[in-house]
């Protein structure tokens, strides 16, 4: 199994990206952001073509790539991508801190020496 589903992390992706030019009218999009983003970690929690870690990972990755990659002329839409990247990498620690992608020592099987 891949460790990611390419086309359903580029569909919240773009669900993201597309929020990055409101803010020019004035309008706040930080709650549609986390809204999204809460959504895209529920279906990556549960979607079968691509481990919760490794979809999160890829999302997180590709929101902070095209941050890091957009014009200095669009700073809302960096803003906005900056800012869901932040988001994912913040759920990607908790969920680490939680033992979600580690098994725990009892699961964890015994080793033989």
């Amino acid at each position: 199994m891949q460790a990611y589903d390419d086309a359903l992390i580029k569909e919240y992706f773009g669900k993201v990206k597309s929020l990055g030019v409101r803010p020019l009218s004035g309008t706040s999009v930080q709650e549609e952001v986390e809204n999204i983003v809460k959504t895209a970690v529920e279906h990556f929690s549960i979607v079968q073509t691509g481990t919760e870690l490794g979809n999160l990972r890829r999302f997180m990755d590709l929101l902070a790539f095209a941050a890091e990659t957009t014009p200095s002329s669009q700073p809302e839409m960096h803003a906005t991508l900056g800012y869901a990247a932040q988001l994912v990498d913040q759920i990607i620690h908790t969920k680490r801190k939680t033992s979600d992608f580690c098994p725990q020592p009892s699961q964890t099987p015994a080793m033989r020496l």
